[in-house]
């Protein structure tokens, strides 16, 4: 019976030195660690955080660690060392989840790259060309279906107007304004536009272009010129050229991302 009344004090001693020390200073506490999580989108490289009215949620180890901050950045205090699962509840895209290994007293970073998904556009383009007693026109026609994954916001159609003989300078462009476009796998719907252009010549033939803009964020960049008809490729190329000079020379024309240009139709 002794013997345990001396382990129990021995025990006790050990605890109240211990604390005591702690409080001194001269034993440190085991110290906790955090993590700082970034998220960005791989194709553009943008930062993710508000995504249209919603936010990134940040869990770690099932329990609720807020919101990401527009910057797509948030730091997690006071996390116990070891390894924990860190999960994004990501808007339109799904849940991405991590494992992170936290060290006594580290700041770990978490980088998470994930591929958000974009509205991806299918573009037909139509042309009925008419005669006045003083000049020629033509009944413009542009129908966009979003074949992508996310609907389109704030998306708008350039349309620019060449004449065969001059590919260097447009004669005529036009802005058109769509709606927002649910993804036709979602039910969404195709939606056309027109515009009679009345700075049809007589003589050349006109080459009509389009260059699609969206205010979806996370929508890549796209500078290729694509041709969707048969036409010779040197002049494909010098369209393609002038569209770019164009959209240089004309910043206020260009209002959100470039996500497709088309050369379309040639009448």
């Amino acid at each position: 019976m002794s013997k345990i009344k001396i382990l129990i004090a021995t025990i006790l001693g050990i605890l109240i030195v211990s604390i005591a020390l702690v409080f001194s200073g001269i034993l440190p506490v085991l110290a906790q660690g955090s993590i700082l999580v970034t998220l960005t989108d791989e194709e553009t490289g943008k930062p993710i955080g508000r995504i249209d009215e919603g936010y990134v949620r940040v869990m770690l180890g099932g329990q609720d660690q807020g919101y990401l901050t527009d910057n797509g950045e948030l730091k997690i205090e006071d996390v116990t060392a070891g390894n924990h699962e860190l999960v994004l509840i990501i808007p339109h895209y799904g849940e991405k989840r991590q494992f992170v290994d936290v060290g006594s007293g580290q700041t770990v970073s978490a980088n998470i790259v994930v591929d958000m998904p974009n509205p991806i556009f299918e573009v037909t383009v139509s042309c009925d060309t008419g005669w006045t007693l003083f000049d020629e026109y033509g009944d413009l026609t542009v129908t966009l279906t979003n074949r992508g994954n996310v609907a389109s916001s704030s998306t708008c159609v350039l349309v620019i107007v060449h004449t065969e003989d001059d590919t260097s300078t447009p004669v005529a462009t036009h802005m058109l304004d769509f709606p927002s476009l649910v993804p036709r796998e979602d039910g969404g719907i195709s939606h056309t536009m027109s515009w009679r252009c009345n700075e049809f010549v007589w003589g050349p033939k006109e080459i009509i272009s389009v260059v699609v803009f969206d205010g979806w964020p996370y929508a890549p960049q796209n500078e290729q010129v694509v041709t969707e008809l048969s036409i010779p490729s040197s002049l494909a190329t010098e369209i393609g050229y002038s569209i770019g000079n164009y959209l240089k020379n004309n910043p206020d024309k260009v209002v959100e991302t470039v996500v497709k240009a088309c050369v379309s139709w040639f009448g």
